[in-house]
């Protein structure tokens, strides 16, 4: 029995996991501690799996990860895909109502699924858009703005998306993600934890998108330098993440989890 057994830790990648210069080494040591004394620890980040593998020689997930902010759910090691969630045909209204409203965004992408694999093809028209849906399976469609300004205003003209079923969400201040509300990264985590039959889930992040799986958590952490929102849903606040977040959660759930 190791120390750990029965946790499972599900951490965002960006701002909490991962800095823009690196992960910080104390994270690596703390993850592999963990790891080896029972607990089992991943990635739930909006990028998509091709992407994080290259940083997996350094930290490597051992179980499913979610990626997606939550609309994949798959192993690493095995390719085996747990959970696969994808818009319908009514995020073209949200898709055509901000298309429509003078924004200029730097750029539209939709991300789409290409055999084993997922594709981002960016897109200008309602027309592009269509045809890729009536063509591909679609997780989630994204728009960049110019100006945190601009992304405020583009979400005061989607207030109904929830309730079409959808999350409007960013994971920084200029993106909003379109994906439909259960293939958000709080189903997802929760969907992992019953999967494996963990005692225990505890999360961690610090932007917008990373709120509702602080929520889905038995213990959330929301890093030093998360904006203000997510800071006031998280049970705990750690350290900043280039200090070491993950590091820092860890030794805390040392002196702190009980098991049930």
């Amino acid at each position: 029995m190791g120390k750990f057994d029965g946790i499972l830790i599900c951490s965002d990648w960006d701002g909490t996991l991962r800095t823009k210069y690196g992960i910080p080494k104390n994270n690596i040591e703390a993850i592999n501690y963990f790891q080896q004394n029972g607990g089992l620890f991943t990635i739930c980040s909006g990028r998509p799996l091709d992407y994080l593998l290259d940083f997996f020689d350094e930290i490597r997930p051992n179980t499913y990860v979610l990626t997606l902010n939550g609309a994949i759910i798959k192993h690493p090691d095995t390719d085996e895909v747990l959970f696969e969630g994808f818009v319908d045909k009514s995020a073209e209204i949200i898709v055509k109502r901000l298309m429509d409203s003078g924004i200029s965004f730097k750029y539209i992408s939709v991300h789409r699924k290409s055999d084993n694999t997922v594709i981002r093809e960016s897109i200008t028209t309602l027309e592009e858009y269509r045809k890729l849906f009536d063509s591909y399976k679609i997780y989630k469609v994204v728009f960049i703005t110019e100006e945190p300004e601009e992304t405020l205003e583009a979400k005061k003209l989607i207030t109904n998306a929830k309730s079409l079923g959808y999350a409007a969400e960013s994971s920084w201040e200029t993106s909003i993600e379109i994906l439909k509300l259960e293939n958000t990264k709080g189903f997802a985590v929760r969907k992992l934890k019953e999967h494996l039959g963990a005692k225990v889930l505890i999360t961690a992040g610090d932007y917008e998108n990373d709120i509702s799986m602080l929520k889905a958590a038995d213990i959330s952490y929301a890093v030093g330098d998360a904006i203000p929102k997510v800071k006031e849903c998280a049970d705990r606040i750690t350290v900043p993440c280039a200090d070491g977040a993950m590091a820092s959660i860890i030794e805390d759930l040392k002196r702190t989890v009980v098991l049930p």
